[in-house]
């Protein structure tokens, strides 16, 4: 066992494969959620509908890679090589600063989007304005989990490998 330990400590590959192999399942899973969610959606709404509900959703979600500045992907590399050197100082700091960019940017890129809703769809707004507005709440939700989930992956693959 401690031989095993040994060989993925040493190797960046086999750090990189444990780490993103957990992030691979996570969005595994939310997909095959949204694949439920989409067909349930589509049950309910008219075709006119669902295209609407569709670009609507399908912009929140390109909007919250803006929001964390895409912070996600890096938080792995960094907090997992900074537990490893020992420094739980910088590991800290910049998960400090991911949640700070992501309770910063996702205000701002919620009025991005209630913008271009507003510009794409002004008749939305006047039929569907929750909607709209929790779409637009779930931009900040979803840049919390994915810096949370990112964050969490790299902790765990730290304590495990480390």
């Amino acid at each position: 066992m401690n031989a095993l330990k040994r060989k993925w400590q040493g190797s960046e590959i086999l750090q990189s494969l444990a780490a993103s192999s957990l992030v691979i399942f996570a969005r595994v899973a939310g997909n095959l959620t949204t694949l439920v969610y989409t067909l349930l959606v589509v049950r309910l709404l008219t075709p006119a509908e669902f295209g609407a509900v569709s670009s609507l959703w399908s912009l929140s979600v390109l909007l919250v890679p803006l929001a964390t500045l895409n912070l996600a992907p890096i938080a792995v590399q960094v907090v997992v090589k900074a537990r490893q050197q020992g420094n739980d100082a910088l590991a800290a700091g910049f998960i400090r600063f991911a949640r700070i960019v992501a309770l910063v940017g996702a205000p701002c890129v919620m009025l991005v989007f209630l913008a271009l809703v507003w510009l794409r769809f002004p008749g939305v707004l006047d039929s569907a304005l929750v909607g709209v507005l929790l779409l637009a709440l779930s931009i900040a939700g979803m840049s919390q989990v994915q810096t949370g989930a990112a964050v969490g992956v790299a902790l765990l693959a730290g304590a495990w490998l480390g």
